[in-house]
């Protein structure tokens, strides 16, 4: 996993907590979406570890508002 995509990733992730609809997570999402098909292997579940770790340092709620936006990241990528 490079720093890169661990940041891009990072970003991601604030950008669907900050979303003000849900109308804008798709576009969201197809601005990352090279990110996301780059992972591969091992990468992905590295990435979400790291996240994971990281928000780990804050509350409850904010661990909360990062796995929704997990889950979501994992739905669109299903569908997609």
């Amino acid at each position: 996993m490079t720093c890169l995509k661990l940041m891009q990733f990072l970003k991601l992730i604030e950008e669907i907590i900050e979303a003000e609809t849900p109308e804008s997570l798709p576009s969201i999402m197809t601005n990352y979406l090279e990110v996301l098909l780059n992972m591969n292997g091992y990468e992905g579940p590295d990435v979400l570890r790291s996240v994971m770790k990281e928000a780990e340092k804050g509350d409850a709620a904010r661990q909360e508002l990062v796995v929704a936006a997990f889950d979501y990241v994992l739905e669109f990528m299903e569908a997609f």
